[in-house]
């Protein structure tokens, strides 16, 4: 079996809803659905400018221009495919290969590579493909009836790679454990070794299936079998006929890209959504789990990496941060040293768990909705792994803080190659270790630990760019002279009124950091918004031609996102 990446798109990709071969085996409602998710925020914190320049423009970029307004759900259904094919993590079906989950990421963009020298225009010519197809797709047709001793097949990046089984591998079990498979579970993997926390991790949280699970290497062919579809690729390849549109969820700017089949934007589909049997796994697990004792875990504590492990990759600067954590109660632990369903329920019972980057954080899937996860990683990180672990603080919808720091080198100030897939180990220095610290101790202090107004402003300008305004409302509440004098406290105080559903309290807040100073149009801009939805267009016409009086320059562009308004009517 040979994937032949030199066919044209229409007879590489298998087309959803217009080529044979997959059929659903149950009717479903719902293709994605808006969730709650996680808060996700991210700090510069290099020791160096020119990295902190570089790390605080990839932030910016990503809260302007790739976060979703609500993330999303995704839902996997269970399917019969014929035909089937497996040719290292990929799927193909009646000789077309399958966009499914992470794998056909993974497939699109190799297509993509091995196309660009001999095809320049090769990704437009998919996209071009995928809309043409799409308007003409159907959902899949219902299978009458199928045979439960069919096999159940499932693709598998490879049998070493804790965040990739977890994430993409472990969770489809939850499709063959819905439909009851009385046949074989085969997972199916270019790799010849199984590594043993992979065999763990499927009896500790499907014992039911266990005896079914087999794994095999690929490649690897099959008549029939019984599988689970992610309908994520699935949104581009098939119209609003049958996946209804995202726009409203998604933001504004060139990047996104709708329905169009464009790698960077389905790869913010990626990231501000999850896998509906994600969800399924955390659920699944997080019950299993509240027979574990945890009486001897911490809530507050940093992971390591057992020295010597086949992922050693120590961080610089660890032992310094572990022992300025110690003073607030951390401890260190290992999770080589914890089965599985210990690692789900000290995750699930964190107040606050740190380490950084690596295949753990895939545990944060776990952590309840106000864990506090802390990853320590670099400007490699942030520009290439850092979504790899956004659809898991969705999923827990826990409270996710990034803290890029530094590379592990001889001059930290030099950035090296970012294209290299060596992943570089991370340093942590003093301003990087003082960021840090100065967070654990804003998300744990209380209001009365408060020490002056230098302090208060440095808590308080953290737990705002971290969105906890459930902490910040407190501290701002217990200091309320501090915040009268302070326009930046202020403006943080109506944050935390507009989170808590109490426009009027954000409105008055506002209008008093307006009265401190008025070379900050922008408050001005959000009273006004604020007094519309409050008092309606009258209230709101006043601060408009108010707006006219300081900021004529900035006026007409304001202006027109209210079409009701004249400024030439009395």
């Amino acid at each position: 079996m040979k994937v032949d990446f030199s066919k044209p798109p229409e007879a590489f990709f298998h087309a959803p809803g217009n080529d044979t071969g997959i059929e659903m085996l149950h009717e479903f409602n719902w293709a994605w659905r808006p969730v709650e998710g996680g808060t996700i925020s991210a700090f510069a914190a290099s020791d160096h400018q020119n990295v902190n320049d570089q790390i605080n423009s990839h932030i910016n970029t990503h809260f302007n221009q790739r976060r979703f307004h609500q993330p999303v759900e995704i839902n996997t259904i269970p399917v019969r495919m014929r035909d089937v094919g497996y040719k290292h993590s990929f799927v193909s079906v009646a000789g077309k290969w399958v966009l499914q989950g992470a794998s056909g990421t993974r497939l699109r963009n190799k297509y993509y590579q091995k196309n660009l020298g001999s095809t320049p225009e090769i990704d437009h010519n998919v996209k071009a493909k995928f809309e043409q197809q799409a308007a003409t797709a159907r959902m899949f047709p219902m299978a009458n009836e199928f045979d439960p001793k069919l096999d159940f097949t499932i693709e598998c990046r490879n049998t070493f790679n804790f965040y990739h089984f977890l994430t993409e591998t472990l969770c489809q079990l939850c499709t063959a454990a819905d439909i009851n498979v009385e046949g074989r579970i085969i997972i199916l993997s270019p790799s010849e070794d199984v590594k043993p926390f992979i065999r763990e991790w499927v009896d500790a949280i499907f014992p039911d299936l266990k005896d079914k699970v087999v794994f095999q290497t690929t490649p690897a062919s099959f008549e029939t079998v019984l599988s689970a579809f992610n309908l994520r690729h699935a949104y581009c390849q098939m119209g609003p006929q049958v996946i209804p549109d995202l726009d409203a969820f998604a933001p504004d700017g060139w990047m996104w890209q709708g329905r169009k089949a464009d790698r960077p934007s389905q790869a913010l589909l990626a990231m501000n959504s999850f896998d509906r049997n994600l969800r399924r796994l955390r659920e699944r697990a997080l019950r299993l789990a509240d027979d574990v004792d945890i009486r001897r875990f911490p809530k507050r504590f940093y992971v390591a990496r057992k020295p010597g492990g086949p992922r050693d990759r120590t961080m610089r600067g660890e032992d310094d941060l572990v022992a300025k954590l110690q003073n607030f109660g951390f401890q260190k632990i290992y999770f080589e040293d914890l089965t599985p369903l210990q690692q789900v329920a000290i995750v699930a019972n964190a107040e606050v768990m740190i380490s950084y980057h690596g295949a753990g954080f895939t545990n944060m899937m776990f952590a309840n909705p106000k864990t506090h996860v802390l990853e320590i990683g670099n400007l490699q990180s942030a520009l290439y792994r850092w979504a790899d672990f956004m659809p898991h603080a969705h999923v827990s919808g826990c409270n996710y803080t990034c803290f890029f720091a530094d590379f592990y080198s001889d001059d930290p100030s030099h950035v090296p190659d970012m294209r290299s897939n060596n992943l570089q180990p991370v340093a942590i220095g003093e301003v990087g270790i003082r960021k840090v610290i100065t967070y654990v101790e804003a998300v744990l202090i209380h209001p009365k630990d408060i020490k002056n107004h230098d302090h208060l402003m440095q808590i308080a300008l953290l737990l705002n760019s971290g969105k906890n305004f459930e902490k910040l409302s407190p501290i701002l509440a217990q200091h309320k002279n501090m915040v009268a004098a302070n326009v930046d406290l202020l403006v943080m105080q109506a944050n935390c009124h507009r989170h808590t559903g109490n426009p009027r309290g954000a409105f008055d807040s506002l209008s008093a950091a307006w009265r401190l100073t008025t070379r900050r149009p922008v408050i001005l801009e959000r009273m006004v918004r604020l007094a519309a939805e409050i008092s309606g267009r009258e209230a709101a016409r006043l601060l408009l031609n108010l707006h006219l009086k300081h900021y004529p320059g900035r006026h007409r562009t304001f202006q027109n996102h209210f079409d009701w308004y004249d400024p030439d009517e009395p």
